[in-house]
């Protein structure tokens, strides 16, 4: 019994004296009361194999029950020397710390379990043990050791035919890769997985990689597809009650309408995300929620609570950080560890055959633990010294980026100043369904003649930035304004079906805005203008034009026929054609005015709109 205890304090030390490990009572890891416990269940090593499987069970639904049915198997193979259940045991412990964040703890077991997998020759565990460590490093954002364990489990795992374990490798190479901006091998090794995984009607695991594939789809700016492919996998994860897995979904739908601008909807997402995420104990999905929550809530002006969002976002991401930081220490603490641990081992067999040994080994043990901790100490002084200057760096490059992105964006919709960004160049596009308003000042020749360039200009100014507030809240994109006309269609550079009835509500918010500006310079007896807007539906051409001051245009016939609408309209009304009549007529009250010549279009049927 003292030997088995002594085993079981030295696998069980640096897990047990842990500082981190807040999440479980130290009392119910006393070593004699579990001793006691295992006396009262005897020597049987399908117990272990029981402990286990819960401990498996209980992952990424408890940790603390994870924990403790791992940690009662590893005691219990320690004292059958049972080395199978050893390297289990080690491998679910590690699985459990890395879901919590805790990367330092999670490859110490890990790679402990690889060691004692390797002695028994136990291919499957070693290759799903190396598969894991790649796991950590790749959050760690240490991509070539990510690599590395990955594509050694992939060798171990294709060589035995475990076509389960190389559709993890696949996704997890695939992870690596979309970390690293190859979106086209990852999007390959994503799919490669999928097809063997659907031959395992494996629903877990095609929900992750549905998810993984949807990101990549992101990336490649194709939202609707990125929106399919989370939903499919939302679909899997909700009928399996994988709550974590939700909370990735939720989030990435959460992330896909803050860049289509819906921010109503990405704060609804990343709220359920959160929810979940601390549900599940995921501290990297909890991160991730506050931000989306912090930029959801200060694009809906909401800036008390994108403060308070943002600070909790900041507290947890330096706690996540500073397990980061171990990352360059972690196999030099492991290698320390497992000899620390030896040295004690050989220590105590030592003592039994010669004790004047015992006192000299000792000593020479307290002398490397002291060089260690100050080679531990010097080490982390240089990491958290290389970190300041990096971080210093990395704020002046993204304070100037973000002022160069914020140029573009004013001139160029985002989702085209991406895509120029990333190629160098934006190809044109067609749209099927665009709507265009054309809006013109009637009388401002006359009206300018009558003021100051000054005041023409602030004139100018103070109707189109409200236009421009305008178009924003109806998601619709600006082309160009020539002198006192103003031109915006609905519909581009993100395709949509609601654009007729978006572009008339924009439409009717402008006409309205100018009435009202009309009647306060009556009652002042002040000059005014009045406002004539013509609007028209069909397919056009989209894309950059110039190349020294890029420009955003569009062209076709749809272009000149809603130029038609302006002209043949009348001051104070909103005048649409036949083909956007037939779009929103249960929408909107419309009075019919025949059918109206057009310069070079013959007669058109026109409408204008009343209404709601």
């Amino acid at each position: 019994m003292t030997k088995f205890c002594t085993l079981l304090f030295m696998l069980g030390l640096q897990i047990i004296s842990s500082p981190t490990n807040k999440g479980f009572s130290q009392d119910s890891l006393k070593i004699d009361s579990l001793t006691k416990e295992l006396n009262k269940y005897g020597n049987d090593t399908n117990k272990v194999l029981a402990y286990n499987d819960l401990a498996y069970e209980y992952l990424g639904i408890n940790p603390e029950k994870t924990y403790n049915y791992a940690y009662l198997a590893l005691a219990l193979s320690v004292k059958l020397e049972f080395k199978k259940g050893i390297a289990n045991s080690l491998y679910r412990i590690g699985i459990n710390y890395y879901r919590q964040g805790k990367y330092l703890e999670s490859i110490q077991a890990l790679i402990t379990a690889a060691k004692n997998y390797s002695v028994i020759g136990h291919n499957r565990g070693l290759a799903a043990t190396y598969n894991a460590i790649g796991n950590v490093y790749f959050d760690l954002n240490d991509f070539d050791n990510a690599f590395k364990f990955q594509f050694k489990a992939l060798e171990i795992q294709s060589k035995n035919n475990f076509k389960k374990g190389v559709a993890h490798s696949l996704n997890n190479i695939g992870n690596i890769y979309n970390e690293t901006k190859n979106f086209d091998k990852a999007l390959k090794f994503y799919y490669d997985a999928l097809s063997l995984q659907q031959q395992f009607a494996d629903s877990l695991n095609i929900a992750l990689l549905y998810n993984n594939i949807g990101i990549i789809y992101r990336n490649k700016n194709n939202i609707s597809k990125a929106l399919e492919y989370y939903l499919k996998s939302i679909r899997i994860k909700e009928a399996t009650g994988n709550k974590q897995g939700i909370s990735i979904s939720y989030g990435n739908i959460g992330n896909l309408y803050l860049i289509t601008k819906d921010y109503p909807l990405a704060l609804e997402y990343f709220t359920k995300s959160l929810s979940l995420a601390k549900e599940s104990g995921s501290l990297g999905d909890e991160k991730n929620a506050l931000e989306g929550i912090s930029k959801s809530n200060a694009n809906l002006s909401r800036y008390d609570k994108a403060y308070l969002f943002l600070l909790q976002f900041n507290a947890l991401k330096d706690s996540i950080f500073a397990e980061k930081m171990n990352k360059q220490i972690i196999e030099l603490q492991a290698k320390y560890e497992s000899e620390h641990k030896e040295n004690l081992i050989n220590t105590q067999k030592a003592e039994l055959e010669k004790q004047d040994l015992k006192i000299n080994h000792q000593r020479m043990q307290v002398y490397f633990l002291i060089v260690g901790v100050m080679l531990l100490i010097v080490l982390s002084g240089l990491i958290f010294f290389n970190y300041k200057r990096k971080k210093k760096d990395a704020e002046i490059i993204t304070k100037e980026k973000k002022r160069s992105d914020d140029l573009l964006l004013n001139i160029l919709p985002a989702e085209t100043a991406e895509e120029l960004k990333l190629n160098g160049h934006s190809l044109a596009k067609r749209f099927d369904m665009v709507t265009v308003l054309f809006a013109d000042f009637v009388g401002f020749t006359a009206y300018a003649e009558t003021q100051s360039p000054e005041n023409v200009v602030k004139e100018l100014d103070f109707c189109f930035s409200s236009f421009d507030a305008m178009l924003s809240k109806f998601h619709i994109e600006k082309i160009k304004t020539i002198g006192d006309s103003y031109m915006c269609a609905g519909g581009v550079p993100i395709a949509n079906i609601s654009s007729p009835s978006d572009v008339i509500r924009c439409g009717i918010e402008m006409r309205d805005f100018i009435k009202e500006l009309k009647k306060h310079k009556a009652e002042n007896e002040v000059p005014f203008l009045e406002l004539r807007i013509g609007i028209h539906t069909g397919p056009v051409v989209a894309g950059i034009v110039g190349v020294k001051k890029f420009a955003y245009d569009i062209w076709g016939d749809t272009v000149n026929t809603a130029s038609r609408m302006e002209s043949s309209g009348v001051p104070g009304k909103v005048n649409i054609s036949g083909e956007t009549y037939n779009y929103i007529k249960d929408l909107f009250n419309c009075e019919y005015r025949g059918k109206i010549p057009a310069k070079n279009k013959g007669d058109i049927d026109m409408y204008f709109v009343e209404n709601l």
